[in-house]
C-alpha cells in the first residue's frame, strides 16, 4: 500500500526564532501525521472490504476517536453485517485489532502507566488533605475474622 501526502508550510520571517519554529514545526508535523493516518486506515479498509466482498454486507460509516502518539485522531469506519454469523460489527477494527470500547493505542496506554507511577503514592508523600479526602464517604465494614461475620460481630 503506497499512501500520497504533501506538506507545505509557510513560514513567517519575521519575528521567527528557534522556539517559535520548533513548536509551529511540531504542530504542523502533528497535524500532517494524523491526516496520513486517517488516510491510511481509509486505505486499508476500502482494501480489506473489497476483498470481503459477499462476505459482508456494509452499511453506514461511523466515527470513531482514538488517542494515538500523534494525539486524539477521528475517523470513519464503515459498519458491517457479517453474512455468515448474521450479526453486525466494524470491519476495519477488526482488522486492526481495536477491541469495542478501546480509546487509546498501547503506546498512549504505556506511556500513561508509566506517568501515573511517577506520583507518589506512599502515605509520607501524600499530603494529607488528600489522604482524609472522601474518607467519611467510604462504606464501613465490620473487619471479618477467621470465625467470620459472627465472631467480628461480637
Amino acid at each position: 500500500m503506497r499512501i500520497g501526502e504533501t506538506l507545505e508550510l509557510s513560514i513567517a520571517e519575521d519575528d521567527m526564532d528557534v522556539n517559535r519554529l520548533e513548536q509551529y514545526l511540531a504542530r504542523e508535523i502533528k497535524e500532517f501525521g494524523k491526516r496520513v493516518f486517517v488516510k491510511a486506515l481509509q486505505e486499508i479498509e476500502a482494501k480489506k472490504l473489497e476483498q470481503a466482498k459477499g462476505e459482508v454486507g456494509c452499511r453506514e460509516e461511523v466515527p470513531r476517536y482514538l488517542f494515538t502518539r500523534l494525539g486524539l485522531i477521528r475517523f470513519e469506519r464503515h459498519k458491517v453485517k457479517y453474512k455468515e454469523k448474521g450479526k453486525f460489527g466494524f470491519f476495519l477494527d477488526e482488522i486492526l485489532g481495536l477491541k469495542p470500547y478501546q480509546v487509546a493505542t498501547r503506546w498512549v496506554r504505556q506511556r500513561a502507566l508509566e506517568l501515573a507511577i511517577e506520583i507518589p503514592l506512599s502515605p509520607g508523600k501524600v499530603p494529607a488533605q488528600a489522604r482524609d479526602m472522601g474518607r467519611d464517604k467510604l462504606p464501613h465494614h465490620p473487619p471479618v475474622g477467621p470465625g467470620g461475620r459472627e465472631e467480628a460481630e461480637r
